[in-house]
């Protein structure tokens, strides 16, 4: 939103089916028999997969990961065909998602075992948004880089990736210019955000490049007050 108000040029939401462009309602339940549940998964896979299919069909949510402990289970839900940037958009999600929450723990409450006894834990604050506007910076990180593990001389960032095609060179290596408009001075971006082509920001986006995109976007601020 400060970019774009400022003037700078930025590129729009990734590929629908790219992580990046679908949105997230996360919740998590607990007091959850854990073991119960993945032995359930693992010998009954055929009812398994029958009651996931009816969840779904009655507008409950059906992927649930495990926590530690290990007595809650987390649920978390990519939304697909909507707009971080339209309010109409993030409303919809917002409601429809709490609905589909009641409808996920009634389920799995009565049907699912090793639920029996849960409670409902937690929800999110807000939808989550993956990504909307990206910066058109000095440079673009692209998912060639990505992949061939490209060195930059002004890397910030350097993170393992299994992307990676080249043995020599197996890491993520994120340039400080991937941070700073083309033409907006006394401005610096981090996150979700930062100049990559539509592939390459969905590997960019997730909390662990957010942190050091961060880092280094705060260090920089700092470091260039008089």
């Amino acid at each position: 939103d400060i970019y774009s108000s400022a003037g700078a040029v930025f590129g729009g939401m990734p590929k629908s089916d790219q992580r990046a462009a679908k949105l997230s309602f996360t919740f998590s339940f607990s007091r959850i028999n854990s073991k119960r549940f993945h032995e359930f998964k693992e010998t009954e896979q055929k009812k398994y997969s029958e009651l996931m299919r009816e969840c779904t069909v009655k507008g409950g949510f059906t992927h649930a990961i495990s926590c530690t402990p290990d007595d809650v289970m987390w649920f978390n839900n990519q939304l697909s065909g909507f707009s971080g940037l339209d309010v109409k958009d993030l409303t919809q999600v917002e409601i429809t998602g709490r609905k589909r929450m009641r409808i996920t723990y009634d389920f799995f409450k009565k049907y699912v075992p090793g639920f029996e006894n849960c409670y409902l834990m937690d929800t999110a604050t807000q939808t989550g948004v993956r990504c909307t506007r990206r910066l058109a910076g000095e440079y673009m990180v692209t998912m060639e880089d990505i992949e061939s593990g490209a060195v930059h001389g002004d890397t910030i960032l350097e993170a393992p990736s299994f992307l990676a095609t080249v043995t020599e060179k197996p890491h993520i290596h994120v340039p400080y210019r991937c941070l700073v408009p083309e033409k907006i001075d006394n401005l610096l971006t981090a996150g979700r955000c930062v100049s990559a082509d539509e592939m390459a920001i969905n590997t960019l986006s997730p909390i662990q490049f957010c942190i050091g995109t961060g880092q280094a976007a705060g260090t920089a601020a700092a470091g260039s007050r008089p």
